[in-house]
């Protein structure tokens, strides 16, 4: 018997009479306070029998997909045709050899057209930007969403030995890139950002360095919200959450929500900002 485990997660949790999520105007207003700052609620948590169900292969018939016996979905992103990208730890989808990361067709199957080729390391986080879709984990990547999947072998960003990526978030020119130990020598960096073009060159003047970890990272136009464990960033006292520039690298001045624990994942609907711990 098998069981089939379903999520449904508020992003918007009532507080009394507030919103658990931050207002960018009224976190400038009030930056000592904490604007109906909570956890993400989980509303439901259902266990649905459906015996027999994960025995299909492709094509499913219902949306399904299984992954080879022990394997993990850490990361999952929709492209704009609805085909699902899934990557994490595992050596098979539906009975077919994937090695950490597939596509699926919209009815569930697998996309056996669409093939990056072995990823031998551990897949955190996808970002997609137009036809390129960046994989991070023990490492960071990019391919094609288009055709086979091909993988970009110019584009090549270095790391520090062991570093591991948590969070991706992209624009028209940069991939923003958050984690641990991720480069850096004499000062330790968790939170960099290379050219989405040619090799992926590091932009080194571009450096709000933070003293601990960077495992969420939300885009909105000039602004980059940044979430982690950190207690500084950019120089300034920040605990878990800041407002970044994009254009100059600084920490916003007045957005200070003071949040306490570690933020992860963010979400940006409108003026609002969504985050869980």
């Amino acid at each position: 018997m098998t069981f089939f485990i379903r999520l449904l997660l508020a992003f918007d949790k009532v507080i009394g009479r507030r919103s658990a999520a931050v207002s960018n105007s009224e976190a400038k207003r009030a930056p000592e306070r904490h604007p109906g700052l909570s956890r993400i609620a989980i509303l439901c948590l259902c266990l649905v029998q459906t015996e027999g169900l994960f025995g299909q292969n492709s094509p499913a018939t219902l949306p399904n997909a299984r992954v080879s016996k022990g394997g993990l979905v850490n990361a999952i992103s929709v492209q704009g045709d609805e085909k699902v990208i899934i990557a994490g730890q595992f050596e098979s989808v539906n009975g077919i050899p994937r090695d950490n990361i597939a596509r699926l067709n919209v009815n569930g199957s697998l996309d056996e057209t669409w093939n990056p080729g072995t990823i031998d390391w551990s897949i955190n986080v996808l970002a997609i930007a137009g036809t390129n879709l960046f994989v991070g984990g023990n490492g960071l990547a990019k391919f094609s969403t288009t055709e086979s999947g091909a993988r970009d072998t110019v584009w090549n960003p270095h790391f520090a030995d062991g570093a591991q990526i948590d969070t991706l978030a992209v624009s028209d020119s940069y991939l923003y890139v958050g984690g641990v130990w991720l480069f850096g020598v004499e000062a330790q960096r968790n939170l960099i950002r290379f050219s989405i073009t040619g090799s992926g060159t590091v932009d080194n003047s571009w450096r709000p360095t933070t003293d601990w970890f960077v495992s969420a990272l939300a885009l909105d136009g000039t602004n980059l919200y940044v979430g982690g464990t950190f207690t500084r960033i950019g120089g300034k006292s920040r605990r878990g959450l800041a407002k970044v520039s994009t254009v100059t690298g600084v920490v916003d001045p007045v957005w200070n929500p003071n949040v306490e624990g570690q933020v992860s994942p963010l979400f940006l609907r409108r003026n609002d900002l969504y985050l869980g711990f």
